[in-house]
């Protein structure tokens, strides 16, 4: 069942990766696809295990509110929607008759705070990245049984399968950091940025894929956060006489989470790895 699981979840994540390489933009079906699937999986788990009890099928239900909570576009919340969901992820915790498979659903709620507050903050750019790791979230809330080693010891219901995804995408876009910082050395741009983005003219910046990472007021240029809503930016950098922008690119981050899951799932956590160094 879990390769079942994970095959499908490649799939779903190679179509994400080809729109995410195209347009940088993913369509909500893959991550409804996914989360459907998660719940799916979960009651199938506990049905095959020691059986389906109404723990499991409320868990169930609430992961479902989570991914229409992420992909539902609306202006407003029905007031009972959130304590609705908190009531259904606590009382299958606190009936005292959770056993490890409720418990390792516990980390669904989790992960949706963490992720949704990452991208939130700007330390996850792209929603369609938060979205997709939310969903990992909840289809894989434990390593594949065919996982080699699962997460680090002793901590696997800490470090749970999509923190280790997140961890070994950012691993494999690391170097792309000193591809920057090679760029900005050889423009003469060297800076405390330079691991980040690289400058290019206005003009150019608004045909390519990147985040401004500057802006102007008063005639006068600043840095700003990179925000897939600065385009305006570049008119105002304009107005400034400022001929050029420092930009941070659009990172199809989609591809390497979906090379991360497939590492995780085969191998298991990189931080199984670093914490036997």
């Amino acid at each position: 069942m879990d390769a079942a699981g994970a095959a499908l979840a490649m799939a779903i994540l190679a179509s994400a990766s080809v729109c995410d390489w195209r347009s940088r933009q993913v369509p909500d079906s893959h991550w409804a696809a996914m989360g459907a699937m998660g719940a799916a999986l979960m009651v199938a788990r506990a049905a095959l295990g020691g059986g389906l009890r109404w723990e499991h099928a409320c868990l169930a239900a609430a992961s479902l509110m989570i991914v229409a909570d992420v992909l539902w576009d609306r202006e407003s919340t029905p007031l009972p929607f959130y304590p609705a969901m908190i009531l259904m992820f606590a009382a299958p915790l606190i009936s005292g008759r959770g056993d490890g498979s409720v418990w390792a659903l516990a980390s669904v709620p989790a992960c949706y705070l963490i992720f949704a507050g990452m991208y939130f903050t700007g330390l996850i750019k792209g929603g369609a990245d938060a979205k997709c790791l939310i969903a990992l979230a909840i289809a894989f809330p434990e390593y594949p049984a065919f996982s080699a080693m699962g997460g680090p010891p002793g901590m696997e219901g800490v470090i749970v399968p999509a923190i280790s995804v997140l961890f070994a995408a950012l691993l494999i876009i690391a170097p792309l950091g000193l591809w920057y910082a090679a760029v900005n050395v050889r423009r003469g741009h060297a800076g405390r940025r330079m691991f980040s983005g690289y400058r290019m003219e206005i003009g150019e910046a608004e045909r390519s894929m990147v985040w401004p990472a500057e802006d102007a007021e008063g005639g006068r240029v600043f840095a700003t956060p990179p925000s897939e809503r600065g385009g305006g930016a570049y008119g105002r950098l304009r107005e400034a006489g400022a001929e050029t922008v420092f930009v941070a690119p659009m990172i199809p981050f989609i591809i390497p989470l979906a090379a991360a899951f497939a590492l995780v799932s085969l191998l298991g956590s990189p931080l199984w790895i670093i914490s036997l160094c």
